[in-house]
């Protein structure tokens, strides 16, 4: 029997290339801000609405808008230094609110 010896090899991209033909999709989400971080784009756990997580990785607060082109809709946010934020997107009705990681709605403070 051989034995089969593993070890952690760097990663690789394999190059693929669309025709350029066809309308140019839009993005999905832009930030205005270039350090705010788009760490999650997903549906969410309990139904079809969209979870969008947001991350400050400079310890820094930071004010940024998120623009979602497909939605036509823009919100503006604060986010403090090293702050995670998340968002449920509705797509049906346009509606966004924030949520906690577990994509619970938060509590009143």
């Amino acid at each position: 029997m051989q034995d089969i010896k593993v070890k952690n090899e760097k990663p690789f991209v394999l190059p693929f290339f669309t025709p350029a033909t066809g309308k140019k999709p839009k993005p999905l989400a832009i930030l205005t801000d270039d350090v705010v971080q788009i760490t999650t784009f997903k549906r969410a756990e309990d139904n079809n609405d969209l979870i969008i997580r947001l991350f400050e990785p400079t310890g820094k607060g930071k004010k940024t808008s998120l623009k979602l082109p497909w939605l036509n809709k823009r919100i503006s946010l604060s986010l403090g230094g090293f702050e995670i934020k998340t968002l449920r997107v509705n797509p049906h009705s346009g509606k966004i609110r924030e949520v906690d990681l577990l994509e619970r709605p938060l509590k009143s403070r």
